[in-house]
C-alpha cells in the first residue's frame, strides 16, 4: 500500500489523495485581497491628483468692485420684419483691483453705451430669450465694453431689467 502522510491538521492521508481544498483557497483569497487593496489605493491616489489639478487650473476671477449703472436701452432686435424689441437696463461690475469707479469712467460713458448698443443691434429674439442666450449676451457686452475702453475694466455685467416683445 502507499505510504501515509500527514497534512497540516495532523490527519493521515494517502499519497494519491488530493490536497484538501481549503488549504489552497486561503492563499488565493489573501493574494486577491492584497491586489484589491492595491488597486483601491492606486485609484484613490490618481483621484487625488486629478482633483488637485482641476482645482489649480481654474482661473481666479478678479474681484468685482463698484457697480456702474447705465441708463435704459431700447433697441430693435435683428428679427425679420423688425417687429421685436429689447428693453433692458445694464449695470457694469468694475475691476476692484484696478480701482475703477463709475466716476473715473464717467467721461467714457458715450463709448460704453455705444459698445452696448452695437452689441445689442445684431441680436435676435430667439438668441436673447433663453437663459444661455442672456449669459452669452452678458459676455458679448463685457468683451465689447472692455475693447472700447482698451482695458479689462469690466469684470461682470448685470441685467436689472430685461424685456423682449
Amino acid at each position: 500500500m502507499a505510504e501515509k502522510a500527514t497534512n497540516k491538521a495532523g490527519e493521515k492521508r494517502r499519497e494519491g489523495d488530493k490536497e484538501p481544498e481549503g488549504g489552497k483557497k486561503k492563499p488565493l483569497a489573501l493574494i486577491g485581497g492584497i491586489i484589491g487593496i492595491v488597486v483601491l489605493l492606486a485609484a484613490f491616489m490618481v483621484g487625488q491628483k486629478v482633483s488637485a489639478k482641476s482645482h489649480s487650473n481654474k482661473p481666479v476671477k478678479a474681484e468685482v468692485g463698484p457697480v456702474m449703472p447705465l441708463d435704459e436701452f431700447l433697441v430693435n432686435l435683428a428679427d425679420p420684419g423688425g417687429d421685436h424689441f429689447l428693453k433692458l437696463t445694464v449695470n457694469l461690475g468694475l475691476s476692484k483691483a484696478k480701482g475703477k469707479t463709475p466716476e473715473s469712467l464717467k467721461e467714457q460713458t458715450a463709448q460704453i453705451r455705444d459698445a452696448v448698443l452695437m452689441t445689442l443691434g445684431d441680436k435676435n429674439r430667439d438668441g436673447v430669450t433663453p437663459i444661455k442666450g442672456r449669459e452669452k449676451l452678458k459676455g458679448d457686452i463685457k468683451k465689447a465694453v472692455n475693447a472700447a475702453l482698451g482695458e479689462d475694466d469690466v469684470q461682470e455685467v448685470y441685467f436689472t431689467n430685461f424685456v423682449t416683445q
